[in-house]
């Protein structure tokens, strides 16, 4: 007489894995971790990596917009224009375009090794900036703070990477997020540090003397960061690096949601990057004073900085990153439109509301695309395609920077 399995024989037998598979801790694509691995677990110590991260991004910004609000002062001190003085924002875009390819390579080594790589570039070339301004002499100069922006693509696309590594899935859109915000905050803080610091023509290479002082103060840092945390933060399928790098382009280029996502992201990145840099010779000639600039300035990014810690914790929590991407487009979309008028209204009000909505518009989804961009290329890794975006983005901006300030 056969006797039925009771309850607690199913539970074991189905708690055993098949008698001819062995737990396995390979890191291959659609493998999970075994059970020898140690259980997941988060450090502490990912929020130094995260604060040097973040300060680095926030550098790189403040390098790039360091001559945008003394502008005059610096056409006088070189002896040139001020059209000409704009190429130094405009060639720190086609700059990092050139490194955003070589630093996707670079950061799939190491993300410390990226930020390394990233310290190096802006120390050498602001400090040999630093000699080319303090001798007057503006092609010197021109080619250095391009140096620094070859730096930048090393640190701007790991945001996503570093919430990937250190964080668990249910706080990496507001990791990321929280990353993503520097390069908004250091336009604000770049602008004002960098016209306290210079008042006059003559104050221009001490300007950028007390900038590369802080610079590579910020620097020398970076080395004494973990590179990676002891064991993973949860029990992922970890990504696939079994592809070479052509059949991983060629997946990406047949990905319609990559052009949807990515060409929306970097037009959005780049009109701001052009509307960010050339706001005072927007407004100025109708009638806006610098403080009203100034204020203008503000409310382009603070508003967008608290929106985007909002979005990046509703990602999160609910996980509607398209939703969100969806609505704040439409938000952002509008306020460009009325931007149009907002400067040649010459009513104050009128161009802080509009920037209120842009920043929000614009500021507040980054953190949320780049993670979004993450998960619907899974298992593929990001950076190749985070680089792609970024430099499509500043690519435009470079563009209507040229157009615009002429």
């Amino acid at each position: 007489m056969a006797i039925s399995p009771t309850k607690d024989d199913c539970k074991n037998d189905a708690a055993k894995p098949p008698h001819n598979l062995e737990p396995c801790s390979s890191t291959s694509q659609g493998t999970i971790l075994g059970n020898d691995v140690a259980p997941p677990k988060t450090y502490k110590r990912r929020f130094i990596g995260m604060a040097q991260l973040f300060v680095l991004n926030i550098c790189f910004t403040i390098a790039w917009i360091d001559l945008a609000p003394v502008v005059d002062f610096a056409a006088e001190h070189f002896g040139s224009s001020v059209p000409a003085v704009n190429w130094f924002s405009t060639s720190f875009f086609l700059a990092a375009l050139v490194a955003q390819y070589p630093a996707s390579f670079v950061a799939r080594r190491g993300l410390k090794l990226s930020m390394i790589v990233s310290g190096a570039f802006m120390v050498s070339g602001t400090w040999l900036m630093y000699g080319g301004t303090r001798v007057k002499s503006f092609s010197m100069a021109l080619t250095e703070h391009c140096v620094i922006a070859m730096g930048q693509p090393f640190s701007l696309i790991l945001a996503a990477p570093f919430s990937d590594a250190w964080f668990r899935s249910g706080s990496r859109a507001t990791a990321t997020a929280v990353s993503g915000l520097a390069t908004s905050l250091g336009s604000t803080i770049g602008q004002f540090i960098m016209a306290a610091w210079i008042q006059s023509k003559d104050d221009v290479a001490r300007g950028i003397l007390y900038q590369s002082i802080f610079l590579s103060a910020i620097c020398v840092t970076i080395p004494f960061i973990p590179s990676k945390p002891p064991t993973p933060p949860a029990q992922n399928i970890v990504q696939d690096t079994s592809l070479s790098h052509l059949q991983e382009v060629k997946t990406l280029l047949s990905r319609v949601e990559i052009y949807l996502a990515g060409i929306s992201f970097a037009l959005t990145s780049g009109v701001f990057n052009a509307i960010s840099f050339l706001l005072f010779q927007i407004c100025m000639p109708y009638g806006f004073t610098i403080d009203q600039c100034v204020v203008a300035g503000l409310l382009l990014i603070v508003p967008g900085l608290a929106a985007s810690l909002v979005a990046g914790r509703l990602a999160d929590l609910f996980g509607c990153h398209l939703v969100l991407l969806k609505g704040l487009a439409l938000l952002d979309g509008a306020g460009l439109i009325a931007f149009i008028w907002a400067s040649s209204s010459g009513n104050f009000g009128f161009l802080y509301s509009i920037s209120t909505i842009i920043s929000i518009g614009v500021i507040a989804p980054n953190g949320v695309a780049v993670e979004f961009v993450t998960e619907i290329i899974y298992p593929l890794k990001p950076e190749l395609v985070l680089a792609a975006m970024w430099g499509a983005g500043q690519l435009l901006g470079a563009v209507l920077t040229i157009g615009c300030g002429l």
